[in-house]
């Protein structure tokens, strides 16, 4: 998947003392959607064209025309755009070639950020530090934007711990670099944060909130996802949350970054029992020589691979230590189907589900019959969506920070399948290979065996029901 050229402003204004600008996106966006960070955008073509130097160019461009778009504010003279060329530009992009001017003097960006890789789509992000007018008021483009404001970066941070927001990962690797001192010394502090996010050692900071930090490891897992996402909950003690990856390398950079994490483990913690879940839970445990516990299920289908010496049931509350000194909760939600004893875990205070695979934001979830039940599993989902939630963390995809929309549209996903297949079947007796063609029709080839896995899962469902005749091979309406 190749990397999508992109440059944001780390805007600030000399207040007494100094502040800088965040900006929420749209709860509707799927890409950070309710999420406060430092504006930006996309490198466009126009911007190609208008650069006299390549790729450096290009980056000064796009962050000039978008902090125009977004927020009208003009870098190239530190106050508020022109509101006709802002129009004009909004409505045809080809409109900068001709308005861009020379650039040369904005400088160059002092930090880039790659989006990790278990993404479905990946920036290239080159942040520049710019100074506006102390009367610079940002103007939102609505269909992008919905609130911003100035803060200092302290302050903007302590918000963030008071649960007011949700802060984009690399904006609160920012702030923390920034925060405390002088605008001065930020492009220096940010300079020295591009040797921290690149080092080999150990995983990239990834936190929305406070409370729950995603740590992505590879796994043999299902495709299209390549990693199975690892949860630190809580920050001066903490459970640690399917230590997943049955690799050598991948379980060094997990011990490594849990060490640099300076956290007091309380113990090791698992949704389920599947491999691509549970394959570093025993070399974790025996590293910091902490107990592993799961729901008693998990624990019966784990015997003899990995020793459970704690069994979780439904409501248990688990204790842990915030940033801030403050006591966390997590509580247990026993959340069967896509396995027997698969449990998820909300933090209280946040509001974070660790969802496990009751949700994915990269594809569909597999029910397989094998091992699963799509009754259980959907009524699973419609009790988690009556939860508190503000951001749903999945094993396999990057966090959902829309609420439980993500577990909405499974639930409506698995209701039009079911509908789909009743329909189906209200033309008469079908065989399992047919049913799957003409329901998973818009599934690609290689993906058909999972999804005919799904739907002798529904048929299984719709047969207990009493609504169908299913053998294994052949079904119909009763």
């Amino acid at each position: 998947m190749s990397l999508i050229p992109a440059a944001a402003a780390v805007l600030w204004r000399r207040d007494d003392p100094p502040r800088v600008y965040l900006a929420r996106r749209v709860e509707r966006m799927r890409f950070m959607g309710n999420v406060y960070a430092f504006a930006g955008g996309r490198v466009d073509e126009v911007d190609r064209r208008v650069s006299p130097d390549g790729e450096p160019g290009a980056l000064r461009s796009a962050v000039v025309r978008e902090m125009i778009e977004e927020l009208a504010v003009d870098l190239r003279t530190g106050g508020s755009a022109d509101a006709d060329l802002r129009r004009e530009i909004c409505a045809d992009p080809a409109i900068w070639e001709n308005a861009c001017g020379p650039l040369d003097d904005l400088g160059d960006p002092c930090l880039r950020l790659v989006t990790p890789d278990f993404y479905p789509r990946r920036f290239d992000t080159h942040f520049f530090v710019r100074e506006v007018d102390q009367g610079c008021e940002p103007d939102l483009l609505a269909a992008e934007l919905d609130a911003g404001g100035w803060d200092t970066p302290a302050a903007w941070l302590d918000r963030w711990r008071a649960g007011e927001f949700l802060l984009a990962p690399p904006t609160v690797i920012m702030l923390r670099a920034i925060a405390g001192t002088d605008p001065p010394r930020w492009e220096r502090a940010l300079r020295a944060v591009q040797h921290e996010v690149d080092e080999p050692a150990r995983y990239q900071e990834l936190r929305l909130d406070p409370g729950i930090r995603l740590i992505p490891l590879r796994t043999p897992t299902l495709p299209p996802a390549l990693h199975t996402n690892c949860y630190l909950v809580g920050t001066r003690s903490a459970w640690l949350i399917d230590p997943a990856s049955p690799w050598p390398a991948e379980q060094e950079l997990l011990l490594a970054t849990l060490e640099a994490a300076d956290v007091q483990l309380a113990g090791v913690l698992l949704t389920h029992h599947h491999n691509d879940h549970i394959a570093a839970a025993t070399r974790v445990s025996q590293h910091f020589g902490i107990p592993v516990a799961a729901h008693p299920e998990t624990a019966r289908l784990l015997d003899g691979r990995v020793a459970v010496q704690d069994q979780l049931e439904d409501g248990q509350e688990l204790g842990f230590i915030h940033e801030d000194g403050q006591p966390g909760v997590l509580r247990v939600h026993f959340t069967p189907g896509h396995a027997l004893g698969h449990a998820c875990f909300l933090e209280q205070r946040y509001r974070g589900l660790v969802a496990g695979d009751m949700v994915s934001t990269l594809s569909s979830i597999l029910i397989d019959p094998a091992d699963g039940n799509m009754a259980d599993y959907m009524d699973s989902l419609r009790r988690l969506a009556g939860l508190d939630i503000r951001t749903v963390y999945p094993a396999h995809g990057p966090a959902d920070t829309r609420r439980t929309k993500c577990i909405d549209g499974q639930i409506a996903h698995r209701e039009r399948r079911v509908n789909d297949l009743l329909q189906a079947l209200a033309d008469g007796e079908q065989d399992l290979e047919a049913l799957t063609g003409l329901v998973w029709g818009d599934v690609p080839r290689p993906m058909l065996a999972f999804a005919r896995k799904s739907a002798q899962s529904i048929l299984a469902m719709l047969q207990r029901q009493g609504s169908v005749h299913f053998d294994g091979q052949r079904a119909r309406l009763v």
